[in-house]
């Protein structure tokens, strides 16, 4: 039952609000709209794009084999 003056939120669980702390580290203070401190922003940063840049050498090689199956009459289904 809900009780005034007591939290509501167990001890093992992180509080509803936004806490002033990155949400990567924990340890530095937010800098961003998405709530990263400056060193995670940037380690993020570089993460998205290294997976974007491996997503497209995948895309690039799939597009290889599909006209590869294509020149020798084959289709993928």
């Amino acid at each position: 039952m809900f009780e005034f003056g007591r939290s509501s939120t167990p001890s093992n669980e992180r509080p509803a609000w936004p806490a002033a702390n990155c949400i990567r580290c924990g340890e530095a203070p937010r800098v961003d709209e998405a709530g990263y401190c400056g060193h995670c922003h940037w380690v993020i940063q570089a993460e998205v794009e290294t997976g974007f840049r491996v997503l497209s050498e995948y895309m690039h090689a799939w597009a290889l084999f599909m006209d590869w199956c294509a020149q020798r009459g084959q289709t993928i289904a």
